[in-house]
């Protein structure tokens, strides 16, 4: 008997009003190893950075700690990495799970479709499908699941209280299968570094990277098509056919919808809080429009009063 232990790890990735991203790689603890043996050994002979962070390598010019790096540097290191998801791909052991989440298409139907956050859609999209491909996986027996996510990450809040929930677990018996879920430091901990990289690829593609205008588009095509995956994306026509009902602790929790309100005004863009401010003005200056109008109708009717009593007095004086 083959008892099987499978590891997945999460990581999201976002371009402000542009996309949002999370991604999943599930291995078994052997695969992982192994992936991540090859990973730190191009990652140490080629230039040797403390670990990989996409955004910060691949921004023009490099940012972080990958400050001052030549292009030239950055490219050698980055195809490395890449060959090593290449040489995993079709392994029976190894899946990338990614869900995307176009913003502008989000927030255009979001009140009408009275949809739930970008991160719990993604959250709810992905993790079901990790589960579902672990139970498939053939000629094994299940053992347990560990996921992780990264330290502070905020798709984990949309996971976690529902693994916790007997009553929840109870309706959906695969959440058994999930031994724990935990968060992990990304700078310390090379698997969540592959699955940054998956992440950031996937999401560059969705917040528009074209061939002809990004010169990390050919990387970004790699960084999301080199393993074996399934990729849920979620546009404006998905959204708007979007039924969405909540389960598990988000369906009892009455607070949820003043807090992603609450979360949503505070990460607004400045151009919807110019708009927010405009709007405020117009209704503050229709207000007292509409109470100044009133007032002058009052001022009008006495002054014709006024001038039909003078009238009317005058007549009397002629009779």
């Amino acid at each position: 008997m083959i008892l099987l232990a499978i590891k997945s790890y999460f990581d999201g990735s976002e371009v402000p009003e542009k996309a949002l991203t999370l991604a999943a790689i599930g291995a078994d603890e052997d695969t992982w190893a192994a992936m991540e043996s090859l990973w730190d050994e191009v990652r140490k002979n080629r230039g040797n950075p403390a670990y990989i962070h996409m955004t910060d390598l691949m921004a023009i010019p490099p940012q972080g700690i990958y400050k001052g790096w030549p292009k030239e540097d950055r490219d050698h290191l980055a195809d490395g990495l890449l060959n090593v998801l290449l040489s995993f791909r079709g392994h029976p052991t190894v899946h990338a799970f990614t869900c995307s989440i176009k913003l502008a298409d989000w927030e255009s139907v979001r009140r009408e479709k009275n949809l739930p956050t970008p991160e719990r859609m993604c959250a709810r999209m992905v993790f079901p499908h990790v589960m579902r491909w672990y139970v498939q996986l053939p000629r094994l027996d299940i053992g347990r699941m560990e996921a992780y996510f990264d330290r502070g990450e905020k798709f984990v809040r949309h996971i976690e209280p529902d693994w916790r929930s007997k009553k929840f677990r109870q309706k959906h018996p695969q959440w058994e299968l999930v031994s724990s879920i935990g968060q992990a430091v990304m700078e310390k901990t090379t698997a969540l570094q592959i699955t940054d990289m998956v992440a950031w690829g996937r999401n560059r593609l969705t917040a528009g990277s074209h061939w002809e205008s990004d010169p990390h588009y050919v990387t970004a095509v790699r960084a999301c098509g080199s393993l074996y995956s399934i990729h849920r994306p979620i546009d404006k026509d998905g959204l708007r056919g979007f039924h969405y009902r909540e389960e598990g602790f988000a369906a009892i929790d009455p607070q949820r919808k003043q807090r992603e309100e609450i979360d949503f005004r505070m990460n607004a863009s400045e151009e919807f809080k110019r708009f927010d401010r405009m709007m405020q003005e117009l209704m503050h200056t229709s207000h007292n429009q509409l109470k100044a109008k009133p007032d002058a109708e009052k001022v009008k009717k006495k002054q014709k009063a006024k001038s039909s009593a003078s009238e009317g007095r005058a007549s009397n004086g002629k009779d």
